[in-house]
């Protein structure tokens, strides 16, 4: 019986740290995303000065 509650206490760990690690996943592919659009802004804008300094 004792074997019983230790991996069900075993299993609810592994359940609690996949859940934490699930939630670092969102929030790191949340960061990926905005920093991918801030680097198109900027290459937008490095496009833009370029062309203006060629004129």
């Amino acid at each position: 019986m004792h074997l019983f509650f230790y991996r069900r206490h075993a299993l609810e760990q592994l359940e609690m740290r996949h859940s934490d690690v699930r939630k670092e996943l969102v929030t790191l592919k949340e960061a990926l995303s905005q920093l991918t659009l801030q680097k198109e802004v900027l290459e937008d804008e490095k496009s833009s000065l370029a062309q203006a300094l060629s004129r």
